[in-house]
């Protein structure tokens, strides 16, 4: 790890690995249930854990309830040692299940055995190991010549660096990350990925140290590290034969698909295949445009040294400087040289980065956009693959509002802190080294990186917005210690924050000192009529890459305020109702809505899923506007037959042919039994036409519908096409035989 003169910068970079290497192998797919077991149980070696990579659904499931079950494991650590005293202490076993889970999860999305356990004495040796890597400050496998042994080395701490993984500035779950990403000048054959991808594995070990202070460190202060102990032949299961790679083949988070590619043979001969003369393609499956890649190792493997691997790096200077989301790119690897393994000359899949918080299937729901206030039904699309547990609907009134958020005490802003608690998001601005106090009032929004355990730090305007073709997102701002890798940014969310798009942003001025600062607030105006009409959510986000000034203290990071959306509706207070999980609609009223719906105001409906633990972002939503129902059935018996008004659209009080919502549809008298159904008329040679014109009625019948069907048997009975137009109804009915019967269906609609 690298630092500059400076003392308030850091480098971006999380952990220093050794150079180590193994390999990986294809294995079995899915073989969990969500809601079977809890999220930190999966996985449990009663459980192993797979995954169907090619259901995008199963990824966002397998993701959300066990990638996301380890997060939160600071809480757990429960450290018990002392790097001063060179106790290496203990960690809390629900702190290794999170690690343990950690890895099992990168194993399962490669379609390896994900059984992976800790082995007692393994854990003690990795935490002896990361206790002398902890003192020391830096990494070695051979700590006994590298530093001596001295202060707190021990044999056990010998054995776990020699046999271990090692991570300087990570521990825990975030140390796998590393491990898997495998930066650095000095990694580029991804040794420690392909250790903690390698499939004959079944034990490893855990040792976890957190962080004292921080950097620069005082006496007595230290890093935090990890060290994984992952070389143990002794209880290895036999190589199963296969290529494996990182990214895997289907669906992959995109937050993992690391600058370094790499595809790996696991195979019982040592050291082949070879990839010495392989090459690599990537294109864009859709359209063939070539993804420029460079080959950055070709690992030979062995016997001692574990599996062949091809390492390449895309360059993705054409799309954007990343990996575009919901794009599926070919990689074709040739020119392998099998040897005695048996493994083919080629291999070739399909990877997708997604958005594990976001959906791809469009839940759109369909319906009347003029319900009536007595409500109406209403279907939707469900999801596709393995589908959601289930779903909610929600409803809410669009509302006229002014949106802006300072962040004074009064009136509270309505905000969503999404910001390290050691650090206040609202705290009393005051003018420093010629940086003014805050643009008004007495507070401000401040942002800043508190240290590498918190790499992004946001806040959010908590209101359903809907702008206008003129709305605008102002905003002040106000850099202080910033780096040029720092970066404040505007975002916009159309599905309720499961992903986001910068509308906005601006890199730190990169001072390491107060002359360098910016002295006054910066104005901002974006223009937000691309989202007209929809229904979106905003945030500022801080955060970074390469290098950071971190710190909570009132110089460091950014502040933002007067945060105002000019022109813009917003939902007022959303009823959320769950529904069952086989359900694919769902009834607008008074339930649904939270209360009786109002006639000439709007709602807005949506309808998000329940997948994998995770209640994921609103699809599209149905915009509607209640009406008072035009006067129909009921309105007509009380007005013109208040005596029998109570009597119902199927009864048939004056005991004729018609019930009295055929008197109402015909302009019978439910009181009388006058019998006025229309007959039949004149038709083709066999066949005969019967047909009725609303207009020859002194009221129009609102909410009826006409339909006949006819029948040879007066049992069976065929529905007839209406092939009236306007107030006109009329049908023909087909001759069959000797006898045949009409009658006439009378439907009343909402």
């Amino acid at each position: 790890m690298k630092f500059t003169a400076s003392s308030k910068l850091r480098s971006g970079v999380r952990a220093i690995f050794s150079v180590v290497a193994l390999g990986a192998l294809s294995g079995p797919l899915r073989a969990w249930t969500p809601g079977v077991a809890s999220p930190e149980a999966i996985g449990s070696p009663a459980q192993p854990l797979t995954v169907n990579t090619a259901d995008r659904n199963d990824v966002l499931s397998f993701y959300q309830c066990i990638y996301n079950a380890s997060e939160g494991y600071a809480a757990k650590l429960n450290w018990t040692g002392n790097v001063a005293a060179c106790n290496a202490g203990t960690t809390g076993a629900a702190f290794k299940d999170d690690v343990r889970r950690r890895i099992n999860w990168f194993r399962a999305m490669s379609g390896i055995p994900a059984d992976i356990v800790f082995d007692s004495t393994f854990n003690a040796n990795a935490q002896a190991a990361a206790l002398i890597m902890a003192e020391h400050g830096n990494l070695s496998h051979t700590p006994g010549a590298s530093f001596g042994m001295s202060g707190c080395w021990t044999a056990a701490g010998e054995t776990g660096a020699n046999k271990g993984n090692l991570a300087l500035g990570s521990y825990g779950p975030q140390a796998i990350i590393q491990y898997m990403e495998d930066g650095g000048s000095g990694n580029t054959s991804v040794g420690h990925r392909r250790w903690v991808l390698y499939p004959n594995i079944t034990k490893m070990g855990t040792g976890d140290i957190p962080e004292l202070g921080s950097y620069p460190y005082a006496a007595g202060e230290h890093y935090d590290g990890n060290c994984l102990y992952v070389v143990d032949s002794a209880s290895n299961r036999p190589s199963g034969g296969g290529f494996a790679s990182w990214p895997p083949p289907g669906f992959v988070p995109v937050e993992h698909v690391y600058p370094r590619w790499s595809l790996h043979y696991n195979s019982a001969v040592s050291g082949t295949p070879t990839f010495g003369s392989a090459n690599v393609a990537m294109t864009v499956a859709a359209t063939g445009a070539v993804v420029p890649v460079s080959i950055t190792s070709r690992y030979v493997g062995g016997a001692t040294t574990g599996d062949p691997a091809l390492v390449w790096t895309p360059n993705w200077s054409a799309f954007g400087g990343s990996p575009p989301l919901e794009t599926r790119f070919q990689i074709s690897v040739s020119g392998i040289t099998a040897g005695s393994s048996g493994a083919p000359t080629s291999h070739t899949y399909y990877v997708t980065p997604i958005n594990p918080n976001a959906i791809a299937d469009p839940i759109t729901i369909s319906g009347t956009p003029t319900p009536p206030t007595s409500g109406a039904a209403y279907s939707f699309t469900p999801l596709t693959g393995i589908g959601a547990e289930s779903y909610e609907v929600g409803v809410a009134p669009v509302v006229t509002a002014v949106v802006s958020e300072g962040a004074e005490d009064n009136p509270a802003p309505q905000i969503l802190d999404g910001t390290s608690a050691s650090y206040d998001l609202r705290p009393t601005l005051t003018p420093l080294y010629g940086s003014p106090g805050a643009y008004s009032g007495s507070r401000s929004f401040h942002l800043t990186i508190p240290d590498f355990n918190d790499p992004l730090q946001s806040f959010e305007i908590n209101r359903n917005l809907i702008p206008s073709p003129t709305s605008e997102l102002q905003f002040y701002e106000l850099f202080r210690f910033s780096t040029t890798g720092s970066r404040l940014s505007a975002q916009v969310s159309t599905d309720g924050g499961g992903s986001w798009t910068e509308v906005w942003g601006k890199n730190g001025n990169g001072s390491g000192s107060t002359s360098g600062w910016v002295k006054v607030w910066g104005f901002h105006g974006i223009s937000l009529g691309a989202y007209a009409g929809q229904v979106i959510r905003i945030r500022f986000t801080y955060s970074y890459t390469g290098s950071i000034f971190t710190g909570t203290a009132p110089e460091d990071g950014v502040y933002v305020d007067a945060a105002t959306v000019t022109g813009a509706q917003s939902l007022g207070t959303e009823t959320i109702s769950p529904l069952a999980g086989s359900a694919t609609g769902f009834t607008l009223n008074a339930a649904t809505a939270g209360g009786p719906l109002v006639a000439g105001q709007q709602y807005f409906l949506r309808v998000r899923p329940i997948l994998g633990c995770h209640t994921f972002g609103f699809g599209s939503h149905l915009a509607v506007t209640a009406q008072t129902p035009p006067p129909g059935f009921a309105t007509w018996m009380a007005a013109n037959y208040p005596s029998i008004a109570l009597n119902g659209f199927a009864d048939n009080p004056d005991a004729d042919a018609l019930t009295n919502g055929g008197e109402y549809a015909f302009g019978g008298n439910p009181g009388k039994p006058d019998n006025v159904t229309p007959g039949l008329g004149s038709g083709t040679t066999g066949a005969y036409s019967i047909g009725f014109d609303t207009a020859s009625l002194p009221y129009v019948p609102h909410g009826i519908s006409y339909g006949a069907r006819s029948s040879t048997d007066l049992a069976n009975w065929t529905p007839l096409t209406d092939t009236g137009t306007g107030t006109k109804h009329s049908f023909t009915v087909p001759s069959a035989g000797p006898r045949q019967f009409v009658r006439w269906v009378i439907t009343l609609t909402p």
